[in-house]
């Protein structure tokens, strides 16, 4: 009887890890390809670029900074630290060449720049609005926590800080918890280094 027990723990457990594996690969889908649709239609409006794919985006940045040592690892303090580093308007070399390696990237894939409002609120929102897994529940909560960086700056380190500490260290090696880090890093890395940038953030602070 005892060997069944176990057994079945086993079993019941592994059937919980699938079920819980099924819905993120689920709603990360979903997620995905809402941005992907949204985006692709201005992208390709704008831009006439076909085909824009929000994870091979998402990729290409990660590999850029990890190649080129703004982060050494794809965890919590490593992006902390990278973030740090952007809100410090003390310039870096290597800082200023990723940024350039990034517009090369931007251009390949014809993403717009002011184009967070699909990313950060637009797809999540419709992705989590009824909040039914655990899931769903992160995604709405980092929703949350971006509306509040919009209202009060995207480059308000507090608020990085407070946005990446809300997803344990688990949640964020997963891409569709991290992908919006790594996209305020590349936000972050224009807003430092990008002329054209601050101009439009003083007119609008103005």
């Amino acid at each position: 009887m005892k060997n069944f027990n176990e057994v079945f723990l086993i079993l019941f457990y592994f059937l919980i890890i699938s079920s819980v594996n099924a819905q993120r690969l689920d709603v990360e889908k979903e997620l995905f390809k809402c941005i992907n649709d949204t985006l692709g239609i201005q992208i390709e409006n704008a831009n006439g670029i076909k085909d824009f794919n929000y994870v091979d985006l998402i990729k290409k940045l990660e590999q850029l900074y990890l190649q080129h040592g703004l982060i050494q690892k794809n965890d919590r303090e490593n992006y902390i630290d990278a973030l740090k580093s952007l809100t410090n308007e003390k310039p870096i070399d290597i800082e200023l060449e990723i940024y350039k390696k990034q517009e090369e990237i931007f251009d390949k894939t014809g993403f717009l720049k002011f184009s967070t409002y699909t990313i950060f609120e637009s797809c999540p929102y419709y992705i989590s609005v009824n909040k039914s897994n655990d899931i769903e529940k992160i995604i709405y909560n980092q929703g949350v926590l971006l509306n509040r960086m919009f209202e009060n700056g995207l480059n308000n380190i507090e608020l990085l800080k407070e946005f990446i500490e809300a997803t344990d260290e688990k949640q964020f090696s997963e891409l569709v918890f991290r992908s919006p880090t790594i996209l305020l890093v590349a936000i972050n890395l224009d807003f430092k280094y990008n002329e054209k940038t601050k101009k439009f953030i003083k007119v609008k602070i103005d």
